[in-house]
């Protein structure tokens, strides 16, 4: 690897004073004394800033000196001590002039920040405000100033902080701020904070006194000449470093190794952003002048320190080292593109045979200027074969929560992007094609395995190499997947999303049942199968859902039908390759789409006929025939034949029909004539419905409820059997969802619910809408996720349109781990008891776990099989 020099070789070190007080605010001496003293002192450079004024003294600048434009910037908390000044905390910024003819008469009226602050997001906008005059802000003298962490930890685009402050030290010995350099060098991880020093001299006493504020620190900037636009570009590129006395005279990286020569010191330090400090210290009597230290490529960043025989310090600013870096995390973390992920990495995780098994790779590229590498993955592990890689993707969510329905354990509340889509990588030999790694956002990967039943139990590595041949950067990590001796048993647990076909036909531009749409379906139903789907709406008419009452939705009907003089004909060809292409496919029962509209059955669902030659509406909401005995006697014809087609097909006892989607109370009466005359013709084929209304359970309306999670407590208590679940976008408070803004274990921890209370199925009702709300458009779901702005982001749907077919999100993917968990505890039931299982659960809790208050984070979910097999 070439030379990097990161203190440039070319230019000419000048001395600064980049704090300094004049007569103009509580200075004791003029600027024009301040030049006479410095330049004798050997500077060359002082910054003069004046408390809360700003003064460009251009008068003063000539070949030898130069005079830098600033002020320091104030403004205090109010005084709650009742010890006055001397308690209060504050901030003081420098702020650095670096054009000052840019925008000249705003910065000589500058507004000062106000004199008490109220909160840290007024002090940012000020820092914000500043930097578009053109000001560089350092963040001046933390520990005089009274400053915790958690002052300063929130602070944005700062330039640079005070790490060494002469007149704080001589006051009272908190003048030096290393340890804050390095707590906001880990905050800003990866942006560029660089630190300078200074006197804060306001000269009170005279200068050879041992109490005198002057020449006690100093920066040495390297410019190619002492001009201020010379002297402005060496600030930006932190062609810098401080000291209180030593001298850093060479600073480089060569071969994987840091290079660096001082004046005679005791100790050089280089420091990084971890625990491990590399030092080299002379011996009793002797100085070092030099220092070499290899580099291990995680020091994260490294920032010299070096100390002289009197305990003087120089510093250098810090340097991020190039290296991509890898973070394991578990599929439950969302990764956004600026991710802090250190504190949350597991490199280990326990599966059984027969599960599928996710987790995730957060890539990034790390280094001291902004921009991009292509690097190359591979992987390497004996379960290689049964491994799938996809990369993450960021979508838009406008709305992301309403406003009125959100809890605190929303991600976020604002617009932005979140991280859901998931694009499968092509890996071949184990190597996938390269991508690119940015120094701004994280390259995230889910690594899913599928474990084999017939797997040796053990535990497993998976080896994930990334690699850079142009920068000859190389980094891997490492996760160990234990597999238990324990076969995932398969069940029969009952769950639904609906598939839209008219959205299909629409976003891919397919006339309805062309050879084109009936690719895309069975794509889809491949795919919901594969992800724990196990009923599928099966549109016999076209469900009336989520339509106004005046709008309808394109024909979608499987069962073709034909009015005569003599009554109706039916044919099924199309119901049948549709069930087949269930069957093929794994799906084990059909749900027979609304038979009357949605909130009420107060109107029969559009059924299409052939009416002397011509393709006809005879029944829907649009005709005014609302509960006639004309729809009664249609049913009574038809639904006989329904279920001989559906037996044919395979599906004896392995269907359920649906009435109405979520009447009101007020719509009892109508639900339950539309129910009898629908019942009395399909013989033990149940009834299944969303009714979240008890109501309807205590009048005997019922057969077959889905509740919404949110207000099924009445049934739980009650017992009712069987009882089906579902959530959408009301359920948006408390309870378990999948919405974009809410984190993964919101999602799944719906298993650990389903499995406690003996649900009996779980209905969503947007695997694939594409419309806005009341389907009146279609939009673009990879760039519209709330429905034209209705419903909370990712509520409808949990697969995209791709080009060659469905692509999944990771909120598919955490369903089907929250059904496996259930399975996995339906499977220690029969070793532990459920009483156990229960009891282990709330104990971990620490209360009664219900549908509403449940283990918040990811932990429980992650070691639920550790805890209990």
């Amino acid at each position: 690897m070439s030379r990097k020099y990161l203190i440039p070789q070319e230019g000419t070190f000048y001395k600064a004073n980049m704090h300094c007080h004049s007569t103009f605010s509580d200075g004791a001496f003029t600027p024009a004394e301040l030049k006479k003293i410095y330049q004798s002192r050997g500077y060359s450079i002082v910054a003069y800033t004046d408390h809360c004024i700003y003064k460009h003294h251009a008068e003063l600048s000539d070949e030898n000196f130069l005079a830098v434009a600033g002020l320091e910037a104030e403004t205090s908390e109010p005084d709650s001590t009742e010890g006055g000044f001397d308690r209060v905390k504050t901030y003081h910024f420098n702020l650095i002039d670096t054009d000052p003819d840019y925008r000249k008469e705003e910065k000589e009226h500058l507004i000062q920040p106000n004199d008490w602050y109220y909160g840290i997001d007024e002090i940012n906008e000020y820092i914000e405000k500043v930097r578009e005059l053109g000001f560089l802000t350092v963040y001046n003298h933390p520990y005089w100033s009274l400053h915790t962490y958690d002052d300063y930890k929130d602070l944005k685009n700062l330039w640079a902080m005070e790490i060494f402050n002469y007149g704080c030290e001589q006051e009272g010995s908190y003048g030096c701020a290393p340890q804050c350099y390095d707590e906001l060098l880990r905050i800003y991880n990866g942006k560029k904070l660089f630190c300078v020093a200074g006197d804060d001299n306001h000269n009170g006493v005279p200068l050879d006194s041992p109490d005198s504020d002057s020449f006690g620190a100093f920066t040495m900037i390297k410019a190619k000449s002492l001009t201020y636009r010379a002297v402005m570009d060496a600030f930006k590129n932190g062609d810098f470093y401080t000291s209180m006395g030593p001298r850093i005279e060479e600073l480089y990286t060569e071969n994987g190794a840091v290079y660096i020569k001082t004046s005679p010191v005791k100790k050089i330090s280089l420091i990084t952003a971890g625990r491990r400090v590399y030092q080299k210290i002379a011996a009793e009597g002797k100085c070092i002048e030099e220092a070499v230290f290899k580099l291990r490529g995680k020091e994260g960043y490294i920032r010299v320190d070096c100390t002289d025989e009197k305990g003087l310090h120089a510093a250098s600013n810090a340097y991020r080292i190039e290296e991509i870096r890898i973070c394991n995390v578990s599929s439950l973390q969302k990764v956004f593109a600026d991710s802090s992920l250190l504190k949350k990495q597991i490199n280990r995780g326990t599966a059984l045979k027969g599960e599928r098994f996710s987790y995730q790779a957060a890539l990034s590229f790390a280094g001291e200027e902004t921009g991009t590498i292509e690097a190359s993955l591979h992987i390497e592990s004996e379960l290689l074969p049964y491994c799938k890689v996809y990369r993450v993707g960021s979508v838009p969510a406008r709305l992301a929560a309403y406003k009125d329905r959100r809890d605190a354990d929303y991600l976020s509340f604002k617009e932005g992007l979140f991280p859901d889509i998931l694009y499968p990588l092509k890996i071949e030999n184990g190597s996938a094609s390269s991508f690119i790694l940015s120094t701004e956002y994280c390259e995230t990967l889910w690594i899913e395995i599928n474990v084999p039943p017939a797997t040796a139990a053990g535990t497993y590595d998976i080896h994930l190499y990334a690699e850079c041949k142009d920068r000859a950067l190389k980094t891997q990590s490492t996760f160990s997947l234990c597999i238990a001796d324990e076969v995932l048993e398969k069940d029969d647990f009952k769950y639904t999303q609906w598939l839209h076909l008219d959205c299909l036909a629409d976003y891919y531009g397919d006339e309805i049942f062309s050879e084109n749409h009936w690719k895309r379906i069975e794509q889809f139903i491949k795919t919901a199968s594969e992800n724990g789907i196990s009923v599928l709406l099966t549109p016999v008419f076209t469900p009336p859902l989520d339509t106004d009452i005046s709008g309808s939705r394109k024909i979608v009907q499987l069962a073709d039908v034909e009015k005569t003089e003599d009554g109706y004909r039916f044919s099924f060809e199309r119901f049948h390759r549709y069930v087949s292409s269930a069957k093929k496919y794994g799906i084990k029962y059909l749900e027979i789409g609304h038979l009357y509209t949605q909130w009420g059955a107060q109107y029969p669902c559009d059924v299409q006929a052939c009416v002397d030659g011509k393709k006809t509406l005879i029944f829907g909401k649009k005709l005014p025939r609302q509960f006639s005995e004309t729809y009664e006697d249609f049913l009574a014809v038809f639904l006989p034949r329904l279920i001989e087609e559906i037996e044919k097909a395979g599906f004896k006892d392995r269907a359920f029909f649906h009435v109405s989607d979520e009447p009101h109370t007020q719509d009892a009466q109508a639900y339950s004539r539309a129910k009898e005359a629908v019942k009395k013709h399909i013989g033990n084929y149940p009834v299944l419905d969303a009714l979240s209304d008890y109501d309807f359970i205590q009048k005997g309306i019922a057969e077959i409820p889905a509740a919404a999670i949110d207000k099924i407590e009445p049934f739980i208590r009650a017992n009712v059997k069987p009882l089906w679940a579902y959530y959408c976008c009301g359920q948006a408070r408390d309870v378990s969802n999948r919405f974009l803004a809410m984190p993964s274990w919101r999602n799944r921890i719906i298993g650990f619910l389903l499995y406690k209370f003996g649900i009996d199925g779980f209905l969503h009702w947007g695997y694939n809408f594409y419309y806005t709300q009341y389907s009146k458009r279609l939009v673009d779901p990879f760039m519209q996720t709330d429905a034209g702005g209705a419903f909370p982001a990712g509520d409808t749907f949990s697969v995209y349109p791709g080009k060659d077919g469905p692509i999944e999100s990771i909120r598919l993917k955490v369903f089907y781990e929250a059904l496996q968990d259930r399975r996995f505890l339906k499977q220690m039931e029969k070793k532990l008891g459920k009483d156990r299982i229960v009891k282990v659960a709330e104990e971990y809790f620490g209360g009664v776990i219900d549908f509403k208050h449940y283990p918040r984070g990811e932990k429980f979910l992650v070691n639920m099989r550790d805890c209990l097999l």
